[in-house]
C-alpha cells in the first residue's frame, strides 16, 4: 500500500510538516510494511519559504524585520540556485539554471500568526517587514523575488512594503510609519528613489479584487480583527490611496479591478503597481515545485487535510486544490480535519475524519493536534 500525505497546516496547533510527520508514525505503527511518502502543502502562506527553500536544496537567511506591530523580529528568507528546479517552471517564470530565486513568505514578516487575538487589528498593522526582506533578498543577489502572500495581518494596500522600500508619505501631523489608522492624515504620497528590485513573482490562489464585497477589506478584514465599525473608513480611505499610487506610477486605474489584486490587504497591488509584479498560483507553483503530481500517481491513496475545513478551503486553497487534482487523476483521497463545517463537507465527494473528539473545546483540541491526528489515524487503519 502506498500512502501519500499531504496535510496543510492546522492553525496554532501543527505546522504541515508536523501533521504529516505524526500521520505517517500513526500509520507505520500499524502497518509497517506500507510505504508512505510527505509531502507537506503550503499556498503561500506559512511554510512557504521553508518549503521551497528545502525542496530545492537551497539556503535559509535570517534577517531582523519590523513585524505587523512594529515590533521587531527575526525573519527568514531562502535562496535558491535555478540549476535545482524543474525547467519547465524555469521557463514559466523566464529564468535560466543560473539565476538564483529568493523565496519569501510574508507570513513571515507580516503574518498574522504571531500577533495575539487582542493585537490584531488591520488599523494598526503594518506591511514594512515585508518589504524590508524583499530589499535583504536583493541585496543578497537574487535575481527573482518570489512572494508568498498568505497568512497576513495586514490590509495597509502595501504602503508599509513600499514604504520600507522609498516611498516617501508626508502627514499633517508627523508618524514614523505608516499604520492605516492614519490614512486621514496623509496629504501626499513621494516617489522617492525606491529600491531597485529584481522581477517580483507574488504566489497568490485568491482572485479578489481590490475593493467592493468581494475585496480585501470585505472579505479577510474581519479575520484579521478589523471592528465594523472602521470598515468604511479603511475601504474608502485605501481607494483614495490606490488611485494616488496609480497617478504617482503612471499605471492604469483598471488595476484595482483586477483578480488578486486585494491579496494580502492589497500588497498585490501595491507590487503591481510599483514595480509591475506578475501573480501566479500558488499552488500549481508549489506543485510543479514538489512534483506533486508524480506522487499522487504513485500512491494508492491520498490523505490531506488542515485545521478547519470550510468552504473558503475550496476556493484556491491548497486542501481544495489538491482534491480536485487527485479528483482528476482519478485517485482516491481522505480528509483529516479539525473541525468541518457541514455545507463544505456536502461540496466534495470524499470521506472527512474529524480527529478532535466530541465534546473536547477548541483550546484543549489545539494543545492536543499531535494526540488527537494519530488516535484518528489508529482508528482510520487499523
Amino acid at each position: 500500500m502506498n500512502i501519500l500525505i499531504a496535510f496543510d497546516k492546522f492553525k496554532h496547533a501543527m505546522t504541515a510538516q508536523e501533521a504529516c510527520t505524526y500521520a505517517e508514525e500513526a500509520i507505520l505503527a500499524r502497518h509497517p510494511d506500507w510505504n508512505t511518502l510527505k509531502a507537506p502543502l503550503s499556498d503561500g502562506g506559512e511554510g512557504f519559504c521553508s518549503l521551497l527553500t528545502q525542496k530545492a536544496q537551497g539556503q535559509l537567511l535570517e534577517r531582523t524585520v519590523l513585524g505587523p506591530n512594529l515590533r521587531a523580529r527575526q525573519a527568514c528568507f531562502g535562496l535558491v540556485e535555478g540549476k535545482n528546479l524543474e525547467p519547465e517552471l524555469l521557463r514559466q517564470l523566464g529564468l535560466g539554471i543560473d539565476n538564483i530565486i529568493a523565496i519569501i513568505d510574508m507570513a513571515s514578516a507580516s503574518g498574522l500568526e504571531m500577533l495575539s487575538q487582542e493585537e490584531r487589528n488591520p488599523m494598526h498593522t503594518t506591511s514594512f517587514g515585508t518589504g524590508q526582506l524583499l530589499k535583504e533578498a536583493a541585496e543578497a543577489g537574487a535575481d527573482a523575488l518570489l512572494l508568498g502572500v498568505g497568512g497576513s495581518a495586514t490590509n495597509d494596500l502595501g504602503l508599509g512594503a513600499l514604504e520600507a522600500l522609498g516611498l516617501t508619505i508626508d502627514y499633517k501631523t508627523p508618524h514614523e510609519h505608516f499604520l492605516p489608522a492614519f490614512w486621514k492624515d496623509v496629504e501626499q504620497l513621494g516617489k522617492k528613489e525606491l529600491v531597485s528590485l529584481p522581477p517580483i513573482f507574488i504566489a497568490c490562489d485568491v482572485t479578489n479584487p481590490l475593493l467592493g464585497e468581494k475585496g480585501a477589506t470585505a472579505t479577510y478584514g474581519t479575520q484579521k480583527g478589523l471592528r465594523e465599525e472602521d470598515f468604511n473608513h479603511i475601504e474608502s480611505h485605501m481607494k483614495s490611496a490606490a488611485l494616488r499610487l496609480c497617478d504617482l506610477f503612471g499605471k492604469s486605474e483598471n488595476l484595482l479591478k483586477n483578480p488578486g489584486s486585494g491579496a494580502a490587504g492589497g500588497i498585490a497591488f501595491a507590487l503591481q503597481v510599483a514595480y509591475n509584479a506578475t501573480l501566479i498560483p500558488g499552488f500549481n507553483l508549489v506543485s510543479q515545485w514538489t512534483r506533486l503530481e508524480e506522487k499522487i500517481k504513485w500512491a494508492d491513496l491520498i490523505i490531506t487535510g488542515e485545521g478547519q475545513f470550510d468552504l473558503s478551503s475550496l476556493e484556491g486553497k491548497a486542501p481544495g486544490s489538491i482534491i480536485a487534482l487527485v479528483k482528476k487523476l482519478q485517485k482516491p483521497i481522505e480528509l483529516f480535519v479539525g473541525c468541518a463545517e457541514n455545507n463544505a463537507k456536502a461540496a466534495i465527494n470524499a470521506p472527512i475524519h474529524c480527529i478532535t473528539p466530541k465534546g473536547m473545546s477548541t483550546k484543549t483540541a489545539l494543545k492536543q493536534g499531535k494526540e488527537n491526528i494519530k488516535t484518528a489515524m489508529y482508528k482510520r487503519f487499523m
